[in-house]
């Protein structure tokens, strides 16, 4: 197996005599192309980048077996096959572009012609760092929001902080659901004026709005969103948010997020699960580039419980600003 892990070149091989794993090489996890290529001869491996070899990788016996005299190959790209094992775990999914392949030596139409009648599989001409969401699908993961303090005033705090790009004026960024409840949401919402809104919901009562940006220019907007048990607090760089709600309705609001966050719950970016659509005002999945850092952690979408298959984790396309 080639593959990258943490932006390096990776080497795992294995048989029935031999099994090892080798990473070197330059940083590749840089949005540039590289040329990459894979030589064996006699026990050896030759891992090559732009043509200068990286890799020199000794194996004493020869890694593929003859039969009938020939070796059958089958060759998977971008992931794993039946979730075949590997010396050393990584993410299989390969989230990337490629172009201009060559596996032993022979031309690969079959791949060439998948890839041009299947849009989802061709790549954005510029790309730049952070996650893409296409319109549809989302990612949960299981975060705790605990602080450890007990029966403390603020014995949970979610501390949310985006840099969003979005293509549309509608669409859920951030949210917690428990069971089928959605007990806190974040989203954009199209409010009828010349900028949407940015909205968070506790059900489906909106309880802070944040008003007046300018989200569809192209330009990356930061949204930080703080909530515990006492207060909410919705910002983007000097522009602070405000409640529709009374001070007394804002706290029976927060009581009622607080039951919830006393039990188990799912964090979802980029949309919700199939929920009734009375439970959340935005229903609407997010399109656009999101980097998400949840409690001071940054999020990886490889790591999340589920991801849906057109999210792209690390990658987004740049906007062309002239149109």
């Amino acid at each position: 197996m080639l593959g990258l892990h943490n932006g390096k070149l990776q080497v795992q091989y294995s048989n029935e005599n031999t099994a090892g794993v080798t990473t070197g090489g330059p940083f590749l996890n840089n949005g540039q192309w590289h040329t990459i290529s894979v030589e064996e001869s006699r026990n050896n491996l030759i891992v090559k980048v732009a043509r200068e070899a990286v890799m020199k990788i000794n194996i004493p016996t020869g890694l593929f077996q003859e039969m009938l005299g020939l070796f059958q190959l089958n060759i998977t790209v971008g992931g794993l096959f039946n979730n075949g094992q590997l010396v050393k775990s990584i993410n299989p999914r390969l989230d990337a572009c490629m172009r201009g392949w060559n596996w032993m030596n022979g031309e690969d139409t079959i791949t060439t012609e998948t890839i041009k009648q299947d849009a989802r599989m061709q790549c954005f001409s510029d790309i730049e760092r952070g996650s893409y969401y296409p319109g549809y699908g989302h990612a949960s993961f299981q975060i705790k929001y605990a602080t450890g303090l007990g029966d403390a005033e603020d014995s949970w705090a979610v501390n949310v902080d985006l840099s969003i790009r979005p293509s549309t004026d509608t669409g859920t960024l951030f949210a917690v659901v428990h069971g089928n409840n959605v007990s806190l949401s974040l989203a954009i919402v199209d409010s009828g004026s010349a900028t949407p809104d940015i909205i968070v919901a506790i059900e489906s009562v909106i309880v802070e709005k944040l008003e007046g940006l300018s989200l569809c220019t192209g330009d990356s907007v930061s949204i930080q969103l703080i909530v515990t048990k006492s207060r909410i607090v919705l910002a983007s760089a000097d522009v602070v948010g405000s409640s529709p709600l009374t001070q007394v309705k804002k706290a029976e609001r927060l009581s009622k997020l607080n039951e919830y966050m006393q039990g188990p719950g799912l964090t979802y970016l980029g949309g919700v699960p199939d929920v009734p659509i009375t439970s959340i005002p935005v229903t609407a999945f997010y399109k656009g580039c999101m980097q998400t850092t949840i409690n001071n952690h940054h999020i990886d979408l490889d790591e999340a419980l589920y991801k849906h298959f057109d999210i792209g984790s690390h990658s987004c396309p740049v906007p062309n600003k002239g149109h």
